[in-house]
């Protein structure tokens, strides 16, 4: 497709395909494109959020939750990212055998992103409900071709997530604490408090965003650091190494593999027009394989230096990805303790991973020796 078909139409979704680095960018960074397509894709689920917005009340809204996300705020969530992680590699000691899906990369984040709202994430039961919760949100996000069943569940999950989260809105509400629930019950936009719905439509996205990608850019990373020739030993070596590590995985294995968006009007592209009123999808996963972009795009390579500003996996322009810089330290950290714990882990014998997933690709097992 890049190459003889860049912008094409899949009449089945009804969305127009770009699949260049160039297109992508400009599509991703261009003024009149909007992210309207939220509002079929998740709107019917969380209602008008930030994920919807544009412009300055997008800009209002982003305002309000960035300093949660970096500076003493990140700070803090790298404490929690490090007793997280201190405590899932505890309980695989003394196992010969773990899949780190189930025992590591899916548990971190999600337990790293409950503590920050200051949700219960302690026992097996309270994490894998949570877990539930969030993979069946972003299928919901998923599901172009809105199949009846996927959006019912989807409500029906979401009515679930609502109500075991209120409760900790009402305590949080009659005596604030230090967490993220807290601080959406004290902010203020135009003098004005954020409403309920807002509240636990942000809860919602926090949780979800902040786990199920994190999910599936540490399980990428586990697989090129086991997988890919003399990069453990390296990364080992020099632990500085690791964000090389990362910014190469997030480059050639992006777990979110393309975004929506739609053109307000016309829209020029350098490879191309995209009708006005258009949904067009910005295939990630394509982009950041451009070889026209990057040399050897299929290879890993950790010593790319053009990578790490150009890649997609965060997106780019106004929606570049609020929880970006907590993605990295926490997979990065998680990484390099797992390493630090178990410098010999290593694939189980006759055991190799395979990427799967459309939206949100990795693999869904890490089988591994200790």
């Amino acid at each position: 497709m890049r190459t003889r078909l860049p912008i094409a139409y899949d009449e089945p979704t009804d969305v127009w395909l770009v699949s260049r680095h160039v297109d992508v960018k400009a599509a991703l960074t261009h003024p009149d494109v909007s992210n309207n397509n939220y509002n079929w894709q998740i709107g019917p689920l969380l209602g008008h959020t930030i994920v919807t917005m544009d412009g300055c009340e997008h800009a209002q809204h982003r305002a309000l939750l960035s300093p949660s996300f970096r500076g003493k705020a990140l700070a803090a969530l790298q404490a929690s990212v490090i007793s997280v992680t201190t405590d899932l590699l505890a309980r695989m000691r003394g196992r010969p055998q773990v899949d780190l899906i189930a025992d590591f990369t899916a548990a971190l984040p999600v337990r790293v992103m409950a503590h920050a709202l200051g949700l219960p994430a302690q026992t097996r039961e309270e994490v894998e409900r949570l877990k539930r919760w969030c993979a069946i949100g972003f299928a919901y996000m998923g599901n172009y071709r809105q199949d009846p069943a996927l959006l019912t569940g989807g409500l029906s999950n979401r009515d679930s997530f609502y109500d075991f989260i209120q409760p900790h809105i009402d305590a949080r509400r009659a005596e604030p604490k230090d967490d993220l629930i807290s601080q959406l019950l004290a902010a203020r936009i135009d003098g004005q408090p954020l409403s309920e719905t807002f509240v636990r439509a942000y809860c919602a996205i926090l949780m979800t965003a902040g786990s199920e990608t994190s999910h599936g850019a540490l399980a990428n990373l586990i697989v090129n650091l086991l997988s890919e020739p003399g990069v453990k030993a390296a990364v080992i070596a020099n632990p500085g190494l690791m964000d090389n590590a990362l910014a190469e995985t997030l480059r050639r294995n992006p777990p979110l593999q393309l975004v929506l968006r739609e053109a307000r009007e016309s829209l020029q592209l350098p490879s191309g027009t995209i009708p006005a009123g258009a949904t067009l999808a910005c295939l990630i996963g394509s982009a950041n394989r451009d070889p026209d972009q990057f040399s050897n795009p299929d290879s890993f390579d950790m010593s790319r230096t053009e990578q790490a500003t150009s890649h997609f996996a965060f997106g780019a322009g106004r929606h570049f990805c609020l929880g970006s810089m907590l993605a990295r330290m926490e997979i990065t950290t998680g990484a390099r303790m797992l390493l630090q714990a178990f410098p010999n882990v290593r694939w189980t014998p006759g055991f190799t991973p395979v990427e799967c997933g459309f939206l949100n690709r990795c693999p869904d097992r890490l089988e591994v020796v200790l």
